[in-house]
């Protein structure tokens, strides 16, 4: 039975994800996520898989939030 739930989900494809749409998705899922010292792990792993681009995106979006937010106190921008 669950397995038919899971052939109904709109999920997709990994092979489908450009780099282009993952630049664009995965600072937001990090933004979103990482919300506890409990997810740092996760999003040192996602720094590591991460190429020039992402990085930068990442770091971006972590400026943009710094910004809006009046600093994050405690915590270094990404490397």
């Amino acid at each position: 039975m669950v397995i038919f739930i899971v052939k109904q989900l709109p999920v997709i494809p990994p092979d489908r994800y450009t780099s282009d749409l993952l630049a664009f998705i995965v600072p937001q899922v990090l933004e979103l996520v990482y919300t506890a010292w409990g997810i740092k792990a996760f999003a040192d792993d996602v720094w590591r898989e991460a190429d020039k681009n992402l990085r930068a995106r990442i770091r971006q979006q972590w400026e943009a939030n710094r910004e809006e937010t009046d600093g994050h106190m405690g915590v270094e921008p990404p490397p």
